[in-house]
């Protein structure tokens, strides 16, 4: 019994408690989650329950000096890992807001360790009781969770309608479509309005002398990434006011593992390629770490930790070294630009569908060696990306047109946020093996996905207000 007690004393750091908190400030997220159960959320309550007492018991077995020591650690790593995420975005915003420097989380989070290191050596000789921490972590978790059940029904799920467009009735030549997706890729109409400077449409000139047919200025509904896509490739849910409130978490279960184009995909059997960063129904993205949403119920409850940063940990010590500005985005991209055309050349059938998506001219800012990193996030850095990022696209798309053997749309999914100068609403749009006729209904990024869909035969219309 002396021992129960002194292994659940109210003076002992706690993982356990240092959770409660995180699980209290999300739990609207949590509950509402489409995987949420109570079973499951018990048991993951009982494993970390069960890993807390493991983890004391460990600690009672250690010299009160030492015991100190590694108490003083694992709270440091369990308020890390639980909090690590609000932190370094809390530095990591603030610095950039004040100093205009971007600092990498890693780099915060090491000079957290330098820190916390000289703590534990000023610190090593005194023995804590963690009694009033322990209060707090109680009374703050409480509050949390009472403000949490409060505007927990702003969480729940919506049902929003398509806006389907029945583009055609004649289907023209059945060949493979290329969506290609350029993030944050702005209206070159927006940035002449800035600079004066007509160098921005040579892009847009030369695809149109190649047989393009183009748009300078095509509207986009959103201004997120997740938005505008899971809108697009569910035919258009954003005419509804309401849609750029959706959860991130609620989108990528119902929009994207759920997308209605690619329930149409399957009944027309037509082949999927997926070169995007989200998951478009049974087709697995290309580099889905890249947008992270939840796919599990573990995943929810980490959503907000750590876990994801240690998971996708961009590079390695051996690699990249720590200090090394490297991002997985930029795999990302030079796989598009240097490996994706092999890829499609072993494909023989011409219903097949191509998401791809560009982290660019997106920040990071990199590609490197040819454009090295710059961390200023400015328009005039924006723009120069831009312009390098029109280079890269240039040979990419005339190495796809060379045989004519697709039809492709270039788009962005929206424009620059930057920068209140340039409207982000507004982006650029090519089509290349299109009828004009099919182009001209085509009035939004959103409308994209009944374009791409009208394009394969044997459409089933119960599909369309799914």
């Amino acid at each position: 019994m002396k021992n129960l007690k002194q292994l659940f004393s109210f003076q002992r750091a706690s993982v356990f408690l240092l959770a409660l908190p995180y699980l209290a400030f999300n739990w609207a997220d949590i509950k509402f989650s489409p995987f949420f159960s109570f079973t499951q959320l018990t048991l993951a309550l009982f494993c970390l329950f069960i890993f807390d007492t493991f983890i004391k018991w460990i600690l009672t077995r250690l010299n009160n000096k030492l015991e100190a020591i590694i108490t003083m650690v694992i709270v440091f790593i369990s308020i890390i890992f639980f909090y690590g995420f609000y932190i370094t975005d809390f530095f990591r915003n603030s610095i950039h807001q004040h100093l205009n420097i971007l600092i990498r989380g890693r780099i915060i989070i090491m000079v957290l360790m330098v820190i916390f290191s000289f703590l534990v050596i000023h610190l090593r000789n005194i023995i804590f009781s963690y009694i009033y921490f322990n209060i707090f972590l109680i009374l703050f978790s409480s509050i949390n969770f009472i403000s949490a059940i409060k505007n927990s029904n702003q969480n729940l799920i919506r049902e929003f309608k398509s806006n389907y467009i029945h583009i055609s009735d004649t289907i023209s030549a059945i060949k493979p479509i290329i969506l290609i997706i350029c993030d944050e890729y702005n209206s070159p109409d927006g940035l002449f309005k800035v600079y004066k400077d007509s160098s921005v449409y040579q892009f847009s000139e030369e695809l149109i002398n190649n047989g393009w047919i183009v748009k300078n200025s095509f509207y986009t509904y959103e201004k997120s990434t997740i938005h505008s896509l899971s809108s697009l490739f569910n035919f258009n849910l954003s005419t509804s006011q309401n849609y750029g409130q959706e959860q991130i978490a609620n989108i990528g279960f119902s929009k994207f593992n759920n997308a209605t184009i690619a329930d149409s995909f399957k009944q027309k059997g037509v082949n999927v390629y997926n070169f995007g960063i989200f998951d478009l129904g049974e087709y697995k993205a290309l580099s889905g770490n890249l947008y992270r949403y939840p796919k599990t119920f573990f995943e929810y409850l980490m959503l907000h930790s750590s876990f994801f940063l240690i998971k996708d940990n961009t590079g390695n010590f051996n690699k990249n070294g720590f200090f090394s500005n490297f991002y997985p985005m930029e795999l990302h991209n030079k796989y598009i630009f240097n490996d994706m055309l092999d890829s499609l050349k072993k494909n023989k059938n011409p219903q097949t569908f191509i998401y791809t998506h560009l982290y660019m001219p997106h920040r990071p800012m990199q590609f490197t060696p040819e454009f090295p990193l710059r961390t200023e996030y400015n328009l005039n850095n924006y723009t120069a990306f831009w312009n390098f990022t029109n280079t890269k696209l240039t040979v990419l798309l005339n190495s796809l047109i060379k045989e004519n053997k697709f039809k492709i749309i270039l788009t962005g999914d929206h424009g620059y946020r930057g920068d209140k100068s340039v409207n982000s609403n507004y982006t650029f749009v090519a089509f290349y093996g299109f009828e004009k006729t099919d182009i001209e209904n085509v009035e939004s990024v959103q409308d994209l996905g009944s374009l791409i869909n009208c394009n394969y035969p044997f459409f089933n219309d119960s599909l369309e207000l799914k």
